[in-house]
């Protein structure tokens, strides 16, 4: 279960299943101090796809595979602003490297600096430069919403919504990239998902080869 967290406050990803339909489900937690920040009686259970969701959790689906592992690699490589948002989009994911919540310049302005933070701070900027302008701990704001679709009578996609913003850095990122990593290739041998693509595809391959057409007058 990979997390990424801020405190008490926590985001968790979990592989769940490569279903039949080729789908992988993932299930999306909220968390404060370990425990889930949703009422579960509110959530979603019916039509029957909805049925077997996690407790609390929120439910995101991906056709052929996980797609999450390469936006976070973009992020890290790229250091620009990116976002996750599986086919269907009941939760997104975005990321924005060395930005702060609203992402609006801020109404306050610095008066005065003391001789030691200035001098940290330069030094700070000079190792950034001299890294290629990317450190370790460096901020990046995420924010994870989560559409009203998941919610009980809600019968279609709104853009409206729940989000949590967490303020974590760079190797907190980079953390969370490689746990993710590694469970997914514990999920991809245990749900065979390459091997049931090829089949899939194999299976597809024969059914054009065996059909026929007909020209009608």
């Amino acid at each position: 279960m990979a997390k990424l967290s801020y405190d008490l406050l926590t985001l968790e990803i979990r592989f769940r299943e490569f279903d039949d339909c080729f789908w992988v489900q993932y299930d999306v937690l909220f968390l404060w101090d370990g425990e889930p920040m949703v009422n579960d009686a509110l959530l979603k259970r019916s039509p029957v796809a909805w049925a077997d969701r996690g407790k609390a959790t929120f439910r995101a689906n991906e056709s052929d595979g996980d797609s999450l592992l390469p936006v976070l690699k973009r992020v890290l490589d790229e250091n620009r602003a990116e976002y996750w948002e599986p086919i269907e989009p009941d939760v997104i994911l975005a990321f924005y490297p060395e930005q702060y919540f609203p992402f609006l310049p801020s109404h306050w302005e610095v008066s005065y600096e003391r001789e030691d933070i200035k001098s940290a701070r330069e030094e700070r900027q000079q190792a950034k430069a001299a890294a290629g302008g990317r450190l370790p701990d460096d901020a990046i704001t995420v924010i994870a919403f989560a559409d009203a679709y998941q919610w009980r009578n809600c019968t279609a996609y709104m853009s409206n919504g729940l989000a949590l913003v967490l303020c974590v850095r760079r190797n907190d990122i980079q953390r969370f990239h490689d746990e993710l990593a590694q469970e997914y290739e514990i999920f991809r041998r245990e749900w065979r998902i390459e091997e049931r693509l090829r089949e899939r595809a194999g299976a597809g391959e024969k059914d054009s080869e065996g059909s026929t057409t007909q020209e009608t007058s």
